[in-house]
């Protein structure tokens, strides 16, 4: 910017009103995974993430804890240092490892959930009859994994399209170019992944 080059952020949110920015609520987002959770009777439940200075990680995991408050339900959280499949069966050593084991677990996103329900499923786990189980990102095999996934959407055309348009906008536009910072919200996506505690 300071060489006169225009500059959208994606997927990342500034509250600078001179820049544009287009992100995803993901502290709503991560509400919603816990609502559903939630909403399926589940009482315990492990929020497997990555490091909390990942910005997207510590707004789930915002949101996680406020509706874990609402709706009166208890949270085991299992860091992992990488958000990725590997780092989700290790995880699963941890979950089986917890004084009480969770009936449902949600991910940071989709990958480390690929992960835990390989974990899973090797130890002998059933989903969703044992653990439910729902990730975050609703990637494109998502429904095609062993069990199809649970997942939060995020709008990931829409937010390309915007960025490029705001990004057009300022190139041409210049002074008269009014920055925008636009949030979109997240989306359930429920498969055969999530059921009712048993």
């Amino acid at each position: 910017r300071e060489r006169g080059i225009s500059v959208a952020l994606l997927d990342t949110e500034t509250k600078n009103s001179s820049q544009c920015s287009v992100s995803v609520d993901d502290v709503r987002g991560g509400e919603i995974a816990i609502e559903h959770l939630a909403s399926l009777g589940h009482k315990e439940i492990a929020w497997v993430t990555g490091p909390e200075t990942i910005p997207q990680v510590a707004d789930r995991t915002a949101g996680v804890m406020r509706a874990a408050k609402i709706a009166k339900v208890e949270i085991s959280t299992v860091r992992v240092p990488l958000m990725n499949s590997a780092q989700g069966t290790d995880a699963v050593k941890k979950i089986l490892a917890l004084k009480k084991m969770p009936s449902a677990i949600f991910c940071g996103n989709d990958l480390l959930a690929f992960g835990v329900m390989r974990g899973l499923l090797d130890a002998g786990k059933k989903i969703p009859e044992d653990v439910s189980l729902i990730g975050y990102d609703d990637i494109a095999f998502g429904n095609s994994a062993a069990v199809p996934l649970s997942s939060i959407s995020q709008p990931a055309y829409q937010l390309g399209v915007t960025a490029a348009e705001l990004l057009i906008s300022e190139c041409e536009e210049s002074e008269d170019h009014a920055h925008q910072q636009i949030k979109f919200q997240p989306q359930l996506v429920v498969r055969a992944s999530t059921t009712k505690k048993k």
